[in-house]
C-alpha cells in the first residue's frame, strides 16, 4: 500500500469546510478559488509568512516533554509550575516556529522548525516576510479568531480543538495593496489535535482525531523513540522510515481516523476516486487548459475516450454514413464524419490520416467509398490505427484486393461495424465494455425468450 487511503481527501475537505466558515465569520480570505475535485485546489499564489503559526490551547505533546524538563518559558512566553500533561491552560498561547531553515537571524538557530519569540519576530520582521511590524499583529489576530472559530464548531460537535498550526501569506487585491490571508491547510487532523470530548471528560482520558495517535504508536513501537523526537538525528529517521515497512492494519486505522473525523466535521461522506488520476487530469485538461500548453479540449479529447472516423468520398452516401454513426453510438463510441475523397483529394486524405494519427484518443477508421475503393486501401496503408472498409453498395469486391501494404478489413452490415468498434474499444473503455456486455446479453435474452416460446408452443399442440 503506497500511502493512507482517503487521507488527502479528508484534509482537502476539512480545510476547505473551515476555510468557508471562516469567510462567513468575516474572517480573512484563504488562498482557495476553486475545488474542482476532492484531492485538487485551485488557489492563487500568495508570497508565505516564514512562520508556523502555533497556538494552544492545552499543555501537551512536545510542550509537556520540555515542560518535565523543567522548561518554563515557550517562545517567550513564561506558564506556570504545578502543571498536568493535557491540563487545559488559562489562556490561549502563541508559540511559533519557523517555517524552513531560515539564515543569517540573530538568535535563530539556522534548523527547520525552531521556537521563536515574537520579539525575534518584531526584530527580524522582514527576514520573516512581513511587510511591516504592524501586520504582526494581524497575523496574531487572524490566528486566535480561527482558533476560536474552529474550537467552538467543534466543541458543538463534542470534539476538543487542543492545539493547531496555521500558515499566512500576502496577495494584492484589486487596488494594488497587500493583504494577509489564510494559507496551506487548517483545522486537520495533520496540523492540529483534537481529542474526543466524552473520553476527555471521563477521567481525562485522550482519545486523538488527529496523527498524534499514529505518532503516539511509532514512538511506542521502537525501541530507540529519541530518533523520532530528536531533529539531530534525522538520517536515522530517514533510515527508520526506509528500513521498516508499517502493516497495512495500522495504515488503514490512520484512515479511519482521517476519514470519520472529516465527516463528522463536514456532515458528508469523502467520495471516493475510482481512477482520481485520469479524473484530475480530465479536469485540469478540460476545464482550465492545464495540460496541453493552456489550450482548453473536449471532454473526450482529454479523457482519451475512443473515436470511431467515418470517412466517406462523398456527401452523397450520407443515410449510410448516419446509419454506421447510429450504431456505433448505440456503444457509446464517439464518431465523425469526414468527407476526403482518395481520388480527387489524395493529400488531403493523407493530411487527415496525419491528424488522426497524432490524437491522444484510440482511433478506428470506416472507409465508405463506393465503386472502386481506393480510400480503405490508402488509409489503411497510412494509419497507425485499424481501417475497417463497409461500402456504401453493400458486397464491393474492390475491398477485398487492394495490394500489399493495405491491412483494411471489411464488414458488409453498418450494425455489425458498431460491435467490431466496440470490441476493439472495449479494453480502452470500461464504457464501452459495459455495453458490450449488454448488447450480447440482450441478444441471448432474446435468443432464449425465442426458444422458450417455441417450446411453449410445442408443448400446446
Amino acid at each position: 500500500m503506497n500511502g493512507v487511503p482517503l487521507k488527502g481527501a479528508a484534509l482537502n475537505a476539512i480545510s476547505n469546510h473551515w476555510f468557508k466558515l471562516f469567510k462567513e465569520k468575516g474572517l480573512a480570505e484563504s488562498h482557495i478559488l476553486d475545488v474542482p475535485h476532492p484531492l485538487v485546489w485551485i488557489v492563487r499564489k500568495a508570497r508565505p509568512v516564514m512562520i508556523e503559526a502555533i497556538s494552544r490551547q492545552y499543555i501537551t505533546g512536545s510542550m509537556w516533554r520540555s515542560y518535565t524538563k523543567g522548561e518554563r518559558e515557550f517562545c517567550g512566553l513564561k506558564i506556570p509550575d504545578g502543571l498536568k500533561n493535557n491540563q487545559k491552560l488559562d489562556e490561549l498561547l502563541i508559540t511559533p516556529s519557523t517555517k524552513g531553515i531560515l539564515k543569517g537571524i540573530p538568535g535563530v538557530p539556522e534548523v527547520d522548525d525552531v521556537n521563536i519569540s515574537r520579539s525575534d519576530i518584531e526584530k527580524n520582521y522582514k527576514a520573516f516576510n512581513f511587510t511591516s511590524t504592524a501586520h504582526i499583529d494581524t497575523y496574531e489576530k487572524l490566528l486566535v479568531e480561527g482558533f476560536n472559530v474552529i474550537s467552538k464548531a467543534l466543541a458543538d460537535l463534542d470534539q476538543i480543538f487542543v492545539d493547531t498550526k496555521f500558515e499566512f501569506g500576502y496577495v494584492t487585491d484589486r487596488s494594488g495593496n497587500e493583504k494577509l490571508i489564510y494559507m496551506d491547510e487548517v483545522g486537520t487532523p495533520d496540523s492540529s489535535r483534537i481529542w474526543d470530548g466524552p473520553a476527555y471528560r471521563n477521567g481525562g482520558k485522550v482519545v486523538e482525531n488527529s496523527k498524534e495517535g499514529f505518532r503516539q504508536l511509532l514512538l511506542k513501537h521502537f525501541p530507540d523513540p529519541d530518533i523520532l523526537l530528536n531533529k539531530d538525528r534525522m538520517k536515522e529517521r530517514q533510515a527508520l522510515a526506509r528500513d521498516n515497512l508499517l502493516p497495512e492494519s495500522v495504515l488503514m486505522e490512520v484512515s479511519k481516523t482521517y476519514s470519520d473525523i472529516a465527516e463528522k466535521i463536514t456532515g458528508s461522506k469523502l467520495r471516493i476516486s475510482e481512477d482520481p488520476r485520469s479524473e484530475i487530469i480530465n479536469i485540469l485538461d478540460v476545464q482550465y487548459g492545464l495540460i496541453q500548453n493552456g489550450a482548453k479540449r473536449s471532454a473526450s479529447e482529454a479523457f482519451g475516450k475512443p473515436l470511431v472516423v467515418i470517412a466517406a468520398g462523398s456527401d452523397s452516401d450520407m443515410p449510410h454514413l448516419e446509419t454506421l454513426k447510429k450504431e456505433v453510438g448505440k456503444f457509446k463510441i464517439d464518431a465523425e464524419i469526414r468527407i476526403c475523397s482518395a481520388h480527387k483529394q489524395p493529400g488531403r486524405l493523407q493530411s487527415v490520416i496525419e491528424e488522426y494519427n497524432k490524437s491522444d484518443r484510440p482511433v478506428m477508421m470506416v472507409g465508405c467509398a463506393g465503386g472502386t475503393d481506393a480510400l480503405s486501401g490508402t488509409a489503411s496503408y497510412l494509419a497507425k490505427f485499424p481501417v475497417v472498409s463497409c461500402p456504401p453498395d453493400g458486397m464491393n469486391n474492390t475491398c477485398l484486393t487492394n495490394p500489399p501494404g493495405s491491412s483494411n478489413a471489411f464488414i458488409v452490415k453498418p450494425a455489425n461495424i458498431g460491435k467490431f468498434a466496440a470490441q476493439v474499444f472495449a479494453r480502452h473503455s470500461k464504457e464501452v465494455a459495459d455495453a458490450l456486455d449488454a448488447n450480447i446479453a440482450e441478444k441471448i435474452t432474446k435468443l432464449e425468450k425465442a426458444d422458450e416460446q417455441l417450446n411453449k408452443k410445442q408443448r400446446t399442440q
